[in-house]
């Protein structure tokens, strides 16, 4: 009697199995097209194209899609002007970070070979360290500021969204 049921059984699961892949592909498309041919970047609609078709009506609703136009225009500024940033701040802690550890390879090279105490070398390249770590601990700084103004831009963007 069970071995009757399997089939069917099977034939359930495959139907409940293939509406679930539909359900995610239609809640949640995929980012690369199927195929596979494109960039696989992912694209974001740009306003911009939309501002020439539109005339402001003067009503209520006119005035507040154009109120939400002008902060998408300005949320839209300030995540390239914060994208900007991050490149830059990644740039420059990897430049600190390589002349930091180039400087320590440097002083523990010295110190394997030997050294005399209070050796004016090591002692520049030890202010050079410290002078690395303090560029290293402002780039962390400038971090932590960036994160502030990237957490500031993301409640903009989430009351824009509640505002739609």
């Amino acid at each position: 009697m069970a071995l009757k049921n399997i089939p069917s059984v099977a034939v359930v699961a495959t139907l409940l199995l293939g509406g679930c892949a539909f359900a995610d592909n239609a809640l949640f498309p995929p980012l690369a097209p199927v195929g596979g041919t494109g960039s696989g970047k992912l694209v974001l609609a740009s306003a911009e194209g939309s501002d020439a078709s539109y005339e402001s009506t003067g009503t209520f609703v006119g005035q507040k899609v154009e109120s939400l136009r002008n902060d998408l225009h300005q949320l839209q500024s300030n995540i390239g002007s914060e994208r900007d940033q991050l490149q830059s701040l990644r740039e420059q802690v990897i430049k600190d970070s390589q002349g930091y550890h180039g400087t320590i390879a440097t002083i523990e090279a010295r110190l394997q070979l030997g050294t005399t105490p209070g050796n004016p070398i090591l002692v520049q390249a030890w202010n050079d360290a410290q002078s690395s770590l303090d560029a290293i601990n402002e780039d962390v700084l400038k971090m932590s500021r960036l994160a502030t103004e990237v957490a500031s831009t993301s409640g903009m963007a989430a009351y824009l969204v509640e505002s739609v």
